[in-house]
């Protein structure tokens, strides 16, 4: 079992009562596992950019794989290349085409 594995349970365990659970990025991975398998479920889960895509597969929800798929795959190899912008694939999957690009205040537009 990995070892924030236990230190989150053992943090609940302490707790005594069913707790809401906050997760960013990997810890909201490490909530969602401790809701499946843990001993005392949360009385609820908030998930901020957690992204569960192993979860989709195993689930065989592969449509919504490969909707992921198709913006990691090339974010990685951007990144790999060094590309300073690969974080471009990222912010415009979630925000929208264009999302990324910086935006000048109405006032200045010409």
């Amino acid at each position: 079992m990995p070892p924030w594995r236990n230190r989150s349970i053992s943090s609940i365990e302490r707790i005594g009562t069913s707790p809401h659970v906050v997760g960013h990025s990997y810890g909201g991975l490490s909530a969602i596992v401790h809701a499946l398998t843990g001993r005392r479920l949360p009385q609820s889960l908030l998930l901020v950019e957690a992204n569960p895509l192993g979860l989709l597969r195993a689930a065989g929800d592969m449509e919504h794989y490969a909707m992921f798929e198709s913006m990691t795959r090339p974010y990685f190899a951007d990144f790999a290349h060094g590309d300073g912008e690969a974080a471009r694939h990222v912010i415009d999957f979630y925000g929208g085409l264009g999302t990324f690009d910086p935006k000048r205040p109405a006032s200045f537009a010409s």
